[in-house]
């Protein structure tokens, strides 16, 4: 396939979603029917085309998640010339940080560095999940992920994810971490569970303060 100039950039979407099973974060990364690989959905942009407009246009393509909430970010683009078969294309990686439950049963990877990926889509994956794990304190953007309302246990598992010296810490010493104080608000709910003691109080998400890294064109 040869590409004509107005299709040298693309998006890729490095979907996101919370696996409260099994305490992770999940990646879509659906197999392409040509090369047998996982690799990260995406779509060339044409002619005039915004990104906002690529990203949904992908979700609505090559996903059944369109119909979902989530948030955005984008992230530094790649632009190596032979990081596409085709010809030269500049990818604008973006993270969607899904905020609703999801079927997890097809199509999803524990979201990590080094998963073997098509194209250079390893090497987004790694960037992104650095650029995560270095941004906590002050852009938490994974607890969007939450929905509206997670515990601080959930929490501390979410951080885990990023950064794994957390993976012990009793939730309740998180209520010191400055991430915590702005991006969470403690409510008189209860989590139903059916573990033994009393049930974890229910944090609500404050999303909106959540602001993005960059802001997506």
């Amino acid at each position: 396939m040869q590409l004509t100039p107005t299709q040298n950039v693309a998006v890729d979407l490095l979907i996101l979603a919370l696996d409260r099973t099994h305490n992770t974060v999940k990646l879509f990364t659906p197999t392409r029917k040509d090369s047998k690989k996982k690799a990260l959905p995406g779509v060339l942009l044409t002619p005039n085309e915004s990104i906002s407009h690529a990203v949904q246009r992908t979700l609505d393509t090559k996903t059944n998640l369109s119909q979902l909430s989530y948030r955005l970010q984008e992230l530094p683009a790649q632009t190596d010339p032979d990081r596409d078969p085709r010809g030269h294309v500049i990818s604008v990686p973006i993270l969607v940080f899904l905020t609703e439950h999801v079927n997890l049963s097809n199509g999803w990877s524990t979201f990590e560095p080094g998963l073997d990926l098509d194209f250079d889509h390893t090497i987004m994956v790694n960037k992104a999940f650095n650029i995560l794990a270095q941004n906590w304190e002050h852009y938490p953007l994974p607890l969007l992920l939450a929905g509206k309302s997670i515990t601080l246990e959930e929490t501390r598992d979410l951080l885990a994810h990023f950064q794994p010296q957390y993976a012990k810490t009793l939730p309740s010493n998180l209520r010191h971490m400055a991430f915590v104080q702005s991006f969470l608000k403690e409510t008189n709910a209860l989590k139903a569970t059916t573990k033994k003691g009393r049930p974890p109080k229910c944090y609500t998400v404050l999303a909106d303060d959540i602001k993005p890294l960059y802001t997506i064109c």
